[in-house]
């Protein structure tokens, strides 16, 4: 029997344990790319794995360019 006129329509979505694996991964990954940045801008000597690799540990202008990274 359709819904009345006036009452909304309850839908019920269910995710598959696959799609709930790959959020938490995902989020899992994000997490820990936000944390390297943070260590990046704290002055964490791991300069050669970012930003090319040019410094060890990165200059003000790259710092900056960490927190953006971090915002976004």
């Amino acid at each position: 029997m359709p819904p009345h006129r006036n009452q909304p329509v309850i839908a019920i979505h269910y995710s598959s344990p696959m799609t709930t694996f790959a959020a938490i991964a995902a989020t899992v990954v994000l997490g820990l790319l936000a944390v390297f940045q943070l260590a990046l801008v704290a002055g964490a000597p791991l300069g050669h794995f970012a930003w090319g690799g040019q410094s060890r540990v990165l200059p003000t202008r790259l710092r900056i360019g960490s927190v953006v990274s971090i915002v976004i």
